[in-house]
């Protein structure tokens, strides 16, 4: 491929992207009816950057009532992109749309939004038929400002019982973004219950959470030395992780009880945590390596 080659292209991708950036919002919102998917995404990538803009987000929920039932989805979509408080009571209406696919992306662009007006319509997808749905729900109500979390914290707190695993992993991620708010009460303590989840996916989230740094540093480290014993595999390497991360000291002894019989992989992750806890090399033949 020859350098003029190149540059002509170039040359051509830059005159349409500043053709699309002179475009109207009118302009854009019809290229969303479009049969193609190159001309949608474009529109779509315009209209998101356009923060701020109160008229676009005006007819952008507008959208939410069309025939089209493809540029409903991408208006709701978009409207959780420009952040706009405007959208969330519009974008709470389709949280009863027949499609689960509408539901799960209202829940993502409100807490996208992030205003505690969300709560409510938050709240209510936790109650979802569908797993996905409550899924994004929960992920919502991680991302709500920390002057409602108290309110927040409680309802995470009951998806910790949810049937679906990838939902109460989300639950426990929420809950880890509100660990430093003080009005939030959350502790490591608190997730004592999912450490032991018959789910691998739930105990490995939970494990990687407790290296966050929850105010009872203490718990967690004992916590997580039980974990060492954890029948998954990953689940223990990251349990390793997490207690380097605390600089757990009360661990070391415990680590290099677990190195006998360790894998290769969780051999180096022992390694590594004593190094960093200790500095110590661990075992002592690595130090003539």
């Amino acid at each position: 491929m020859s350098k003029k080659w190149v540059f002509s292209v170039g040359c051509v991708l830059l005159v349409l992207y500043t053709l699309g950036c002179s475009k109207s919002t009118d302009e854009l919102i019809q290229d969303l009816r479009s049969s193609s998917s190159r001309v949608r995404t474009e529109a779509g990538i315009k209209l998101m950057g356009r923060h701020g803009d109160h008229e676009t987000v005006e007819k952008l929920i507008d959208l939410l009532d069309d025939e089209d039932q493809r540029v409903v989805f991408i208006a709701t979509q978009i409207l959780g992109s420009l952040a706009d408080t405007a959208a969330v009571e519009p974008l709470g209406r389709i949280l009863d749309h027949p499609n689960p696919e509408f539901r799960a992306r209202a829940c993502y662009s409100l807490g996208s939004i992030g205003h505690e007006s969300a709560l409510p319509y938050l709240v209510k997808a936790l109650d979802d038929s569908v797993a996905g749905v409550r899924h994004d729900a929960v992920t919502g109500l991680g991302h709500l400002p920390h002057t409602y979390a108290q309110q927040t914290t409680e309802h995470l707190f009951r998806m910790f019982r949810d049937e679906a695993d990838s939902v109460r992993a989300a639950a426990v991620h929420s809950l880890y973004n509100y660990r430093n708010v003080k009005n939030a009460g959350i502790y490591a303590s608190d997730l004592a219950i999912t450490v032991n989840d018959p789910s691998d996916l739930v105990r490995y989230v939970a494990v990687q959470a407790l290296g966050g740094g929850f105010p009872d540093t203490t718990v967690a480290g004992d916590i997580l030395i039980e974990k060492l014993a954890d029948t998954n595999k990953y689940v223990r390497i990251e349990t390793i992780v997490s207690l380097k991360k605390l600089m757990y000291e009360k661990a070391v002894p415990y680590l290099k009880e677990m190195y006998d019989t360790a894998t290769v992989d969780e051999e180096y992750a022992i390694s590594e945590a004593i190094k960093v806890i200790a500095d110590e090399t661990y075992p002592p033949s690595l130090e003539s390596e």
